[in-house]
């Protein structure tokens, strides 16, 4: 995975922004990037594998450096999907002490979004027993992006900064109008974008020819 700096983008912005100050146009590429992941789940990771001991019934999941766990997409033990359940299910199919029964695990649930605990609690120490697949999206302090979403979605990415921007009250770029063509724009650029992932990401993604309001 590479990574570009948020400042890449800004020549798509900052002509369209006049005067906006570039902390406040990154900023708005940053949220629009965390946006864009959390709605579309284009950023997606295969776990890497993960060793399971004894006794030990929570592994925390590591996501790429700059970003955050954004969801799990399917978790396998020994090569066996695990079922995600809530902990009221996992409550009615064990126990209410669900967490100290050991076996093979059968299920996972999730107490912190950067973790799976597994249920039942391992039994034995396997060797790179849990696999599986995830999304992830930047953390809100980030300084860069992963290149993907630079390289695929400069414009989409950069109407959902400028939907941002020209809607602020009160700036020398303040634009209701153009606000809400550009929202129009990155609402359909994620539905887009998720359908391609749902189709399984199989061809080139479909890309969205707008007439250019800059």
């Amino acid at each position: 995975m590479s990574n570009v700096s948020y400042e890449v983008f800004l020549p798509n912005i900052l002509p369209y922004a006049p005067n906006v100050l570039d902390d406040q146009a990154i900023e708005a590429v940053r949220n629009a990037c965390i946006d864009f992941c959390r709605e579309t789940l284009f950023l997606q990771c295969d776990l890497t594998p993960i060793t399971v001991m004894a006794g030990a019934n929570t592994y925390c999941i590591d996501v790429p450096r700059y970003n955050i766990l954004g969801q799990v997409m399917g978790i396998y033990y020994q090569s066996r999907r695990l079922e995600r359940k809530s902990q009221y299910e996992l409550e009615k199919m064990f126990s209410m002490n669900w967490q100290s029964l050991q076996g093979t695990p059968q299920a996972f649930t999730q107490f912190n979004p950067n973790d799976i605990t597994l249920a039942l609690c391992p039994a034995e120490t396997v060797q790179n027993a849990i696999t599986g697949r995830y999304s992830y999206m930047p953390l809100r302090d980030s300084t860069v992006v992963d290149s993907q979403l630079y390289e695929r979605y400069l414009e989409e990415i950069s109407s959902g900064a400028l939907a941002t921007l020209l809607e602020t009250p009160n700036q020398s770029y303040t634009d209701a109008a153009g606000a809400k063509a550009y929202t129009a724009r990155f609402r359909l650029a994620k539905q887009t974008a998720r359908a391609y992932v749902t189709g399984g990401m199989n061809h080139a993604p479909m890309r969205i020819r707008y007439s250019r309001i800059w």
